[in-house]
Protein backbone atom coordinates (compact mmCIF):
# COMPACT_ATOMS: atom_id res chain seq x y z
CA UNK A 1 0.00 0.00 0.00
CA UNK A 2 0.88 3.14 -1.10
CA UNK A 3 1.26 7.49 0.73
CA UNK A 4 -2.66 7.03 -0.68
CA UNK A 5 -3.38 4.95 1.96
CA UNK A 6 -4.23 7.95 4.87
CA UNK A 7 -6.44 9.64 2.22
CA UNK A 8 -8.23 6.68 1.57
CA UNK A 9 -9.04 5.54 5.35
CA UNK A 10 -10.07 9.42 5.87
CA UNK A 11 -12.68 9.37 2.81
CA UNK A 12 -14.26 6.43 4.79
CA UNK A 13 -12.67 3.40 2.58
CA UNK A 14 -11.95 0.11 4.65
CA UNK A 15 -8.81 -1.33 4.49
CA UNK A 16 -10.13 -4.28 2.92
CA UNK A 17 -11.91 -1.51 -0.09
CA UNK A 18 -8.28 -0.22 -0.26
CA UNK A 19 -6.84 -3.75 -0.75
CA UNK A 20 -9.38 -4.76 -3.66
CA UNK A 21 -8.71 -1.31 -5.44
CA UNK A 22 -5.17 -1.44 -5.36
CA UNK A 23 -5.46 -5.42 -6.42
CA UNK A 24 -8.17 -5.55 -8.85
CA UNK A 25 -6.62 -7.75 -11.06
CA UNK A 26 -5.10 -10.16 -8.77
CA UNK A 27 -7.30 -13.01 -7.17
CA UNK A 28 -4.75 -13.30 -4.17
CA UNK A 29 -6.44 -12.87 -0.75
CA UNK A 30 -5.20 -10.05 1.36
CA UNK A 31 -2.86 -11.03 4.09
CA UNK A 32 -2.55 -10.02 8.13
CA UNK A 33 0.59 -10.53 10.26
CA UNK A 34 -0.77 -11.05 13.92
CA UNK A 35 1.54 -10.22 16.53
CA UNK A 36 0.80 -11.74 20.08
CA UNK A 37 -2.08 -13.66 21.28
CA UNK A 38 -2.88 -16.91 22.82
CA UNK A 39 -0.49 -19.75 21.94
CA UNK A 40 -3.61 -22.12 21.99
CA UNK A 41 -5.97 -20.21 19.93
CA UNK A 42 -3.63 -19.73 16.77
CA UNK A 43 -5.40 -21.97 14.18
CA UNK A 44 -8.82 -19.69 15.94
CA UNK A 45 -6.92 -16.38 14.39
CA UNK A 46 -6.37 -18.02 11.23
CA UNK A 47 -9.93 -19.36 10.77
CA UNK A 48 -11.67 -15.72 11.95
CA UNK A 49 -8.95 -14.25 9.00
CA UNK A 50 -9.90 -16.86 6.58
CA UNK A 51 -13.86 -15.75 6.95
CA UNK A 52 -12.94 -12.64 6.47
CA UNK A 53 -11.29 -13.01 3.05
CA UNK A 54 -7.77 -12.74 4.68
CA UNK A 55 -4.79 -15.36 4.56
CA UNK A 56 -3.20 -14.95 8.31
CA UNK A 57 0.21 -15.80 9.73
CA UNK A 58 0.25 -15.69 13.47
CA UNK A 59 2.91 -14.92 16.12
CA UNK A 60 1.81 -15.88 19.78
CA UNK A 61 5.62 -15.51 20.60
CA UNK A 62 8.52 -14.50 19.62
CA UNK A 63 11.16 -17.42 18.28
CA UNK A 64 14.39 -16.11 17.26
CA UNK A 65 14.51 -12.87 14.94
CA UNK A 66 10.98 -12.07 13.94
CA UNK A 67 11.50 -9.28 11.53
CA UNK A 68 12.63 -11.99 8.86
CA UNK A 69 9.56 -13.68 9.48
CA UNK A 70 6.82 -11.10 9.14
CA UNK A 71 7.15 -10.50 5.45
CA UNK A 72 5.69 -8.10 3.73
CA UNK A 73 1.43 -8.61 4.30
CA UNK A 74 -1.07 -5.74 3.85
CA UNK A 75 -1.82 -4.95 7.19
CA UNK A 76 -0.24 -6.19 10.63
CA UNK A 77 -2.29 -6.71 13.87
CA UNK A 78 -1.49 -6.34 17.44
CA UNK A 79 -2.34 -7.78 20.62
CA UNK A 80 -0.47 -5.37 22.80
CA UNK A 81 -1.58 -7.13 26.43
CA UNK A 82 -0.39 -10.05 25.41
CA UNK A 83 3.24 -9.00 23.20
CA UNK A 84 6.60 -8.09 24.52
CA UNK A 85 7.81 -4.63 24.13
CA UNK A 86 10.73 -5.92 21.77
CA UNK A 87 8.22 -7.84 19.10
CA UNK A 88 5.74 -4.39 19.35
CA UNK A 89 9.29 -2.18 17.97
CA UNK A 90 10.40 -4.81 15.62
CA UNK A 91 6.59 -4.73 13.74
CA UNK A 92 6.21 -1.31 14.05
CA UNK A 93 10.19 -0.78 12.34
CA UNK A 94 8.95 -3.16 9.70
CA UNK A 95 5.47 -1.55 9.29
CA UNK A 96 6.83 2.24 8.45
CA UNK A 97 9.80 1.21 6.79
CA UNK A 98 7.01 -0.74 4.10
CA UNK A 99 4.29 1.71 4.85
CA UNK A 100 1.88 -0.98 6.08
CA UNK A 101 -0.97 -0.04 8.83
CA UNK A 102 -1.20 -1.19 11.90
CA UNK A 103 -4.17 -2.25 14.05
CA UNK A 104 -4.01 -2.24 18.09
CA UNK A 105 -6.19 -4.68 19.85
CA UNK A 106 -5.37 -4.95 23.71
CA UNK A 107 -7.79 -8.02 24.19
CA UNK A 108 -6.65 -10.89 22.17
CA UNK A 109 -10.18 -12.61 22.31
CA UNK A 110 -11.83 -14.28 19.26
CA UNK A 111 -14.29 -11.70 19.26
CA UNK A 112 -11.89 -9.05 19.94
CA UNK A 113 -10.30 -10.16 16.08
CA UNK A 114 -13.55 -10.37 14.65
CA UNK A 115 -14.77 -6.78 15.99
CA UNK A 116 -11.46 -5.55 14.75
CA UNK A 117 -11.69 -7.23 11.37
CA UNK A 118 -15.71 -6.70 10.14
CA UNK A 119 -14.68 -2.81 11.04
CA UNK A 120 -11.53 -2.13 8.91
CA UNK A 121 -12.55 -4.98 6.85
CA UNK A 122 -16.02 -3.72 5.84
Amino acid sequence: MGNSVDWFIASGMTLFQIHELENSNQEEPMSVVIIGGNEGMVCQYEGICRDYGCKAKVFAKENGAIRKKLGNPDMFILFVNTVSHKMVRSTLQEAKRNQIPVLRCHSSSATALQDLLSEHMG
